[in-house]
């Protein structure tokens, strides 16, 4: 392995689509047509996931069917394309779950059998209708919570283990009770569109070990100084993060636990603060007037740099939370880990190191200086890296030179 005992190497994004659980929840030994099959031609390669059969599928034996299958097939002529020639159909619930209702644990029960689908289609492009199938697929690949829904309708993320984008769109229920509005319509098409639109691009997602691969750990002091000596000579689009003991850095005993850089998201490294003597290179570093700044929620670097350093940080560029609120100001998006999925499919690396960053009531003070070095390395390396993927990308998209 690459990284020896470290607990991310023995967690990184273990994402185990589990075992078969098909009849745990009950729903096939009640409903007439059990464990429905995918339906279609797929003609265009993209595969339309549904909630589950309706109680009219149930009859005959069909996803989407009655009105709301009327109202996604006629969307999908309305952009130009046939649901029974260019799509396949199936749901995250191959069975109808009767008048009780569904849970999460309903849905995890039946992803197996949605993953086995997959597999054997190979879509280009799934099309998540609705809640019920982005918490099916959503967490096969990130990890973590997924939450409101709302959050994830519209975007295109590019899966690494199934190798196709994940679209997630309206609930088909909102969409019928809305369709009036002249907006619901709108919004619709145009999340659809841009779905078919992923089908010709094929999609770049990174693992943790290929993003681990690009992080350089310094351990060495005099290596850790030459490269900060170096840094503060070049030039280009610089990002940055800090670790530390706690959120906000004026209490006393508040502390600058690692610190990563990454240079024109090529040359991205990580180290140790373990004193202050590496603040005078780390001042000439942040004031070089050669690099532009990148930081995400920039006003925790600048405030730590303030109050450790005794500098305001010169010639700020980007900050990659504000730039997400800009391009898309929907709460629960704005984070560097929920971007770089969005972005890049990379996991929720930040559920390895929540249990650390919890503010301990007793002392006031999270635990990251008990994390293993090589991960808090890690992680701090990675935020920079990140940061500068997002960053660049948010620029072209915000036209920022």
């Amino acid at each position: 392995g690459f990284f020896g005992g470290s607990t991310f190497q023995r967690n990184e994004a273990d994402l185990t689509r589990g075992l078969p659980k098909c009849g745990q929840c009950g729903f096939a030994s009640k409903c007439k047509s059990p464990r429905q099959e995918p339906t279609g031609r797929g003609n265009s390669r993209v595969l339309l996931v549904g909630e589950h059969p309706s109680e009219l599928g149930d009859k005959l034996g069909k996803h989407f069917a009655g009105e709301e299958g009327l109202r996604i097939k006629e969307a999908l002529s309305e952009i130009g394309h046939s649901y029974k020639h260019d799509t396949w159909q199936t749901s995250a619930m191959i069975c109808h779950p009767g008048e009780k209702g569904f849970s999460d644990k309903n849905i995890s029960a039946c992803r197996p059998a949605l993953l086995t689908t997959i597999d054997k289609l190979k879509p280009k492009v799934i099309i998540m209708i609705g809640a019920p199938a982005t918490r099916s697929l959503i967490p096969t690949e990130r990890g973590g919570s997924v939450g409101a829904h709302e959050r994830w309708v519209g975007h295109t993320i590019p899966s690494k283990q199934l190798k196709a984008w994940l679209c997630p769109v309206f609930n088909l229920d909102r969409v019928m009770r809305f369709w009036d509005n002249p907006i619901t319509p709108l919004l619709f098409h145009r999340q659809l569109r841009k779905a078919f639109s992923m089908v010709d691009q094929e999609p770049v997602a990174y693992s943790m070990k290929e993003l681990w691969s690009k992080v350089e750990r310094i351990t060495s002091p005099s290596e850790v100084r030459s490269r900060l000596k170096k840094l503060a000579t070049q030039e280009g689009t610089l990002a940055f993060d800090y670790e530390a003991n706690s959120i906000k850095p004026d209490h006393p005993k508040a502390k600058l636990l690692a610190c990563s850089f990454c240079l024109n998201g090529e040359d991205t490294f990580s180290f140790l603060i373990k004193d202050d003597s590496y603040f005078p290179l780390l001042r000439k570093v942040l004031r070089h007037p050669g690099t532009r700044k990148i930081a995400s929620n920039l006003k925790n670097e600048e405030r730590w740099s303030m109050r450790k350093l005794g500098i305001r940080v010169r010639n700020w560029w980007l900050d990659t939370m504000q730039a997400a609120h800009i391009l898309d100001p929907r709460k629960g998006i704005t984070s560097i880990k929920f971007q770089a999925f969005l972005r890049y499919g990379v996991p929720d690396y930040d559920r390895f190191v929540e249990p650390f960053m919890k503010t301990d009531p007793a002392t006031g003070f999270n635990r990251l200086h008990t994390m293993d070095p090589t991960d808090l390395m890690n992680y701090n390396g990675l935020d920079s890296l990140l940061e500068h993927m997002v960053a660049i990308h948010q620029a072209k998209e915000l036209k920022i030179k």
